[in-house]
């Protein structure tokens, strides 16, 4: 018998260093976060240096960052140094192709937003203004235009299925965590901004179970998505349950259309939606009248402007929209540039400094004039028709369910921009710059290339 000692397998450094992350994460964090992080680490030793897969960990991070936690700077740094990573898988995995540009209609509205508001940015240098909000006005845009890299090296036949757990992914470690921190109370919080991260998930598994080909999988699609619309709806935000019920009317429509061979598709989505409101009977059931009557009273109090706990928010935005008014009065053109901030007025008359706006449409007004407020409103505009255009001829249910979910996420978020600012935060752009990218490669007409020289010559020679 052989006496000759076996060595024992050696685990690479690598993997302890994962599993000391994954731990330190479960630790500090949650389990949730441990375990999205496990997932993205283990798909990144599967496919190492996968652009995607470093885009999905950005749009992740992105859609945990707090605004009101007194840590914002610190979790900014965070995202961009995951955003750098991003940058350098996205070289190496596309090299030549980097400096393009993938054709679309969405993507000249895109590129001069992002370009306008570089030059509104410099121009907030100039005047002075602190870079810290400069940044902060900046750094959404730019999740936004990262739609464009996206574009560029997204394959729908290659990517799309892991594109959709990603996302899958992202929506329930935000609802599991939200859910398991506040106990399925009513968690209406100042400066929650990652709320609306669930529901755009949320419209794209209902897209999905519209185009199933078999009920049970219609189903197990809905089945999906209620832990995410329960999320949306213990977030007791007006805004928000108004936007998701938009994005789920405009999935709805889109799907079925109208004319003779839309009697079907109705039916359709009779049963979805009947699903979806047996689900909201047995919540009521489940949690109590309570919570019905709570939500109740929240949802009528939308336009009530009276002093009262429910409607103190209504009056408050009034008069912030009064002051943000007159300020546009005297710049209405242009604007005053990114990193703008103004004195803004409480209900008890205390001054405050602030940058934001709770409407997404006047704050682009205001800070990038009636020109910018036109190409904003453009680049919506053009995401929807795209979505809406694409998704209704004959595709792969994937990519159609992929295409509607594009324009209903836009949708949801210009509605809940009426009342708030989720385009001007980094929590959703990302995710929504994930759904515009993946509409884009699977629509797109070419490539605009960028060169450093003339075809046909070397860089230096003459």
């Amino acid at each position: 018998m052989s006496s000759r000692l076996e060595r024992s397998p050696w685990v690479p450094w690598g993997w302890w260093a994962m599993l000391a992350a994954v731990l330190a994460t479960g630790l500090v964090g949650h389990w949730a976060l441990a375990t999205g992080l496990l997932i993205v680490l283990l798909v990144h030793v599967a496919r190492p240096f996968d652009f995607l897969v470093a885009f999905i960990l950005v749009t992740g991070g992105a859609s945990f960052v707090r605004g009101a936690a007194g840590q914002l700077t610190f979790e900014l740094r965070l995202l961009t140094g995951a955003i750098l990573l991003m940058l350098a898988c996205y070289v190496v995995s596309i090299r030549r192709q980097a400096l393009t540009i993938s054709r679309n209609h969405l993507t000249w509205p895109l590129f001069l937003y992002l370009v306008l508001s570089i030059a509104n940015a410099l121009r907030g240098l100039l005047c002075g203004y602190s870079p810290k909000w400069i940044g902060l006005d900046l750094m959404p845009v730019l999740g936004l235009a990262s739609a464009l890299v996206v574009a560029n090296a997204f394959e729908p036949r290659r990517d799309l299925r892991l594109a959709v757990v990603g996302v899958l992914a992202v929506g329930f470690a935000n609802a599991i965590v939200t859910l398991s921190s506040n106990k399925f109370a009513p968690m209406h919080k100042v400066g929650v901004y990652d709320a609306a991260v669930p529901g755009i998930v949320g419209l794209l598994l209902v897209n999905f179970s519209l185009r199933s080909r078999t009920p049970v999988t219609a189903l197990g699609w809905i089945a999906l998505s209620l832990p995410l619309f329960l999320h949306q709806f213990l977030t007791y935000g007006r805004g928000l349950w108004l936007a998701c019920l938009a994005g789920l009317a405009f999935s709805v429509l889109v799907f079925t259309g109208f004319g003779p061979r839309s009697v079907a598709r109705w039916r359709r989505s009779s049963v979805v939606v009947g699903t979806l409101a047996v689900f909201v009977l047995m919540l009521g059931f489940f949690l109590g009248t309570q919570f019905l009557q709570v939500a109740g009273s929240r949802l009528v109090s939308i336009t009530r402007t009276e002093y009262s706990y429910e409607t103190a928010s209504n009056a408050a935005r009034l008069i912030e929209y009064s002051t943000v008014v007159g300020l546009i009065s005297h710049s209405p053109w242009l604007g005053y540039g990114l990193g703008y901030t103004f004195l803004g007025s409480s209900l008890f008359g205390l001054r405050h400094e602030q940058s934001w706006v709770h409407e997404n449409f006047l704050l682009v007004w205001l800070k990038q004039g009636l020109v910018g407020l036109a190409v904003f409103v453009w680049m919506l505009w053009t995401a929807v028709t795209l979505g809406v255009r694409e998704a209704q001829r004959p595709r792969d249910y994937w990519e159609s369910a992929w295409l509607a979910a594009s324009a209903a996420g836009t949708v949801m978020l210009a509605v809940l921009s009426l009342s708030n600012f989720p385009l001007n935060v980094v929590n959703p752009v990302f995710l929504l710059a994930l759904l515009w990218g993946g509409s884009i490669a699977m629509t797109r007409e070419g490539f605009v290339r960028f060169r450093w020289f003339a075809p046909g010559t070397t860089g230096g020679t003459p």
